[in-house]
């Protein structure tokens, strides 16, 4: 071999050396091409116990994220597939922390889910934290906002601050002003239920309204006719919420027995958000009352054909935070794309850079091209079936669209939309 190409073959090897190094990829073209792995999105859903009504509509909103991921992969040429395992948490910690072991065992590298705090806490003190595995739960309490997460959570969904903003201003509305205006509030004793609570109390009270209570209440009472005689006494001007739907279902039996009870005066949270109303809940507890739960901003394409979507896939019909849910599935993916591995560590690394103005937008149906600008180094903002994703330090989002609805006839019903901002 003469000195010029043994000096050619030796520059070639080590470029193809500091290639591989660099996340194990090489540059090909300009672009670096992505090695070839299965990604496994691990989705942790309530099935059953106090929030099973929410657990089905956001799997199969999961699986749909992973459905576009694998045909966007395709398209754009990577020999990246994506699969998703699922787990019952059974609305329970400890059930939540056996499940979220399950699927990391089967090989999970992103988790989608849980629904509630309790859980959310549970998985990342004992695994999630110390194994660098990003987890991306609909739970909204801001309690998850003071934990130190070793930069592992992120959250589609916004934190309760902005859904306590948005029922003010919905109660507001409503009432014609807070000023002078009752509003007697009764939660669920856990961090989501005392956190809205609070949040909602303090809102209210700075704008000039009377709060009666908050009444607390823990889900395995024997009977909760004194918290409802207390909430409906001297006929306040509207009653605020924050429960799931095992639990309210006995609370509003207890409300009704009262006789000074109207569901027209009602607003709940997101976890009430259900539709149709199951049958644990007294039809008329909910007929005319309003629900206020993050939703995708109207009249998007992506809002639009995710919609045309959901409906056309054989399931449950839509709930609250399936928008939320399917774009964690599809963050999750994008990242482990980003990172060209999957591997827990990078992808959480790269879940942040995936949102804020920085980056040059695309949504859901752009996947192919977002995948395709990713792996040739361009940062990218992904924009969401639920909105903009612009995770702030916390791995929150600052900003949030809420859908207040009605139900009428057993069903939910869009009454409009409120944007709440911190």
């Amino acid at each position: 071999m003469t000195r010029a190409r043994h000096a050619t073959a030796l520059i070639t090897s080590i470029a193809l050396i500091l290639g591989i190094a660099a996340g194990g990829a090489m540059m090909t073209s300009g672009v670096i091409a992505a090695p070839s792995f299965t990604m496994t999105i691990g989705d942790l859903e309530p099935y059953t116990g106090d929030l099973g009504p929410l657990g089905a509509p956001a799997d199969k909103a999961v699986k749909l994220a992973t459905a576009q991921l694998n045909q966007a992969a395709k398209q754009a040429g990577l020999a990246v597939t994506f699969k998703m395992v699922t787990a019952d948490t059974r609305s329970d910690p400890q059930a939540a922390l056996s499940a979220a072991r399950q699927l990391i065992d089967q090989g999970a590298t992103c988790l989608t889910g849980p629904a509630s705090t309790p859980e959310s806490l549970a998985i990342l003190n004992s695994i999630t934290k110390a194994r660098r595995i990003p987890m991306l739960p609909s739970a909204s309490s801001t309690r998850l906002r003071t934990v130190d997460d070793g930069h592992t959570i992120f959250r589609t969904v916004p934190p309760d601050n902005l859904q306590a903003r948005a029922l003010v201003l919905a109660v507001k509305q409503q009432l014609g002003g807070a000023q002078g205006k009752t509003v007697a509030i009764g939660y669920q004793n856990s961090p989501y239920g005392e956190g809205l609570a609070n949040t909602f109390k303090q809102s209210w009270t700075a704008m000039g309204g009377r709060i009666q209570g908050p009444f607390g209440y823990d889900p395995n009472q024997p009977s909760y006719d004194t918290e409802a005689a207390k909430i409906v006494a001297g006929s306040p001007d509207a009653f605020v919420f924050a429960d799931f739907p095992d639990t309210f279902g006995k609370v509003s039996a207890a409300l009704l027995r009262t006789g000074k009870f109207s569901a027209a005066k009602l607003f709940v949270s997101d976890a009430l958000a259900v539709s149709p109303i199951p049958a644990t809940i007294p039809a008329a507890a909910l007929n005319g009352a309003h629900a206020v739960n993050a939703g995708s901003p109207t009249g998007t394409p992506q809002a639009q054909a995710f919609n045309t979507l959901y409906l056309s896939a054989p399931g449950p019909k839509r709930s609250a935070l399936d928008a939320n849910n399917f774009d964690s599935g599809i963050l999750c993916g994008l990242a482990a794309v980003a990172a060209g591995a999957n591997t827990p560590s990078l992808i959480a690394t790269q879940l942040p850079k995936l949102s804020g103005p920085a980056g040059s937008p695309f949504t859901y149906l752009q996947l192919a091209a977002a995948m395709r600008a990713l792996r040739a180094g361009t940062r990218i903002h992904y924009v969401g079936v639920s909105g903009p994703i612009e995770f702030n330090a916390q791995g929150d989002t600052s900003a949030g669209t809420y859908d207040l609805s009605t139900w009428k006839n057993g069903a939910l019903v869009l009454v409009r939309q409120i944007n709440a901002k911190e």
